[in-house]
């Protein structure tokens, strides 16, 4: 490892962004159905601030299908931006192509040095207008500092690959014997039906215009890791799954909303003007497509995720339009429903 203490040391060569570029193409084209090595020679001699900085940006820039965990197709495998960022850096370094297991606590010591930088600078510019010097040039220095990360040898790498692929050949363990079923739960009262869909609200009206959003692939993007989220933090969540700051599905689900929700305001600015959801707000995204799921439109990607999560939408539904005006006619009720699924 380099650590900051080695400033006698020239500063590691500058690797450009041409270069992180073009090698991250090779690594993550998902022609193979996995990640490959680049095939380059080393281009720096230890890590920098502004190579961590680089690689975060680029990898938080790359086609959100590598690294969606819900979709059918993975072109790079089970890669999350963690285990990205880690084997780009190793490959700039001339390490091996790293083991996802090895290359994840790089990319997570990445994300963090690239959050230090600001209040380096901010130090070398004060230091540098004490000492008489150009604010400007300090703060350019800071990024050419050497960091410190968990990077492996070449040994270490070797004995993960190897075990991993032992791993991997390792036969499934003998079925379980089977338990003699368990009794019927006595039957639940069967909920009302759902009323008919109704037709869509006329083109240029507010309501259609949310509706059209909650439709759109954007909103599909946040919806799914809302339920990811919200399943994965629920009271019923068993004492098994561990601590919740150590879930990463968790951790990547909260940051694919973070990053869904930018886009969405950006695609439809003027529906959600104004709107305080952040990657706290699962539950919330989660009740309005319960809302819209009670007056009739159907959010397929919703249905899905709320399949994966055991979350019963069609009764959540069910039970939502009875509350919204459990005593007027139907249509009636369901229009109240539809002008309700906004921002709130």
């Amino acid at each position: 490892m380099v650590g900051h203490g080695e400033a006698a040391q020239a500063p590691p060569a500058e690797v450009p962004l041409d270069e992180l570029n073009r090698r991250a193409e090779i690594m993550f084209s998902g022609n193979t159905g996995a990640v490959v090595a680049s095939g380059e020679f080393a281009v720096a001699s230890a890590p920098s601030y502004r190579l961590v900085k680089d690689v975060v940006l680029l990898i938080e820039g790359m086609p959100d299908n590598l690294f969606d965990r819900h979709v059918e197709h993975r072109p790079c495998g089970l890669l999350c931006r963690y285990s990205a960022g880690g084997m780009l850096v190793g490959d700039v370094l001339g390490l091996p192509l790293l083991p996802w297991t090895l290359a994840e606590p790089i990319g997570k010591a990445a994300g963090k040095l690239k959050k230090e930088i600001p209040d380096e600078q901010k130090k070398a510019k004060k230091k540098a207008k004490r000492q008489g010097g150009d604010a400007t040039v300090a703060a350019t220095a800071v990024l050419d500092r050497r960091v410190s990360l968990p990077l492996p040898s070449h040994d270490a790498i070797k004995a993960e690959t190897r075990r991993l692929a032992r791993a991997a050949r390792l036969p499934e363990p003998p079925p379980a014997p089977e338990l003699p079923a368990a009794p019927e739960p006595p039957a639940e009262p069967v909920p009302p039906p759902m009323p008919p869909a109704p037709p869509m609200p006329p083109e240029g009206t507010p309501a259609r215009a949310r509706l059209d959003m909650w439709l759109s692939q954007e909103a599909a993007a946040v919806i799914i890791p809302a339920y990811a989220i919200t399943s994965r933090t629920h009271p019923s969540r068993p004492a098994s799954a561990g601590s919740l700051d150590e879930d990463e599905e968790l951790e990547h689900a909260q940051v694919e909303l973070k990053h869904a929700l930018r886009r969405l305001k950006r695609a439809y600015p003027d529906v959600l003007k104004g709107c305080p959801w952040n990657e706290k707000s699962a539950r919330n995204i989660i009740h309005q497509t319960v809302a819209i799921h009670s007056t009739g439109h159907i959010i397929p990607v919703a249905v899905a995720s709320a399949r994966r999560a055991r979350f019963d939408l069609d009764r959540a539904a069910a039970d939502f339009y009875r509350e919204t005006a459990p005593d007027v006619p139907a249509e009636a009720a369901r229009g109240r429903a539809e002008t309700a699924v906004g921002c709130n």
